[in-house]
């Protein structure tokens, strides 16, 4: 991790909050940079059917950048937990 920067945990213990997409996208990929994690995750969620359909049931678009509480409980449900 570069000095200075700070990564922001996500709560994983079963209670979704709304976060940043970057945020969650460290949170799946902590080894990458935001913007490497978040083209990461964005190529996760497209090339995964079923995913891309239930996020587009929360009104999921490829340029949010704030993700609701369900929509963050989909992903991890999904993926699993970061």
């Amino acid at each position: 991790m570069q000095a200075g920067k700070e990564v922001a945990m996500i709560d994983v213990s079963g209670d979704a909050k709304s976060c940043f997409f970057t945020d969650l996208a460290r949170a799946y990929c902590p080894y990458l940079t935001a913007r490497y994690a978040s083209r990461t995750l964005r190529r996760w969620i497209r090339l995964n059917g079923r995913l891309s359909s239930l996020l587009a049931d929360t009104g999921y678009s490829d340029t949010c950048r704030l993700l609701t509480p369900k929509q963050v409980a989909v992903i991890m449900d999904e993926l699993g937990e970061p």
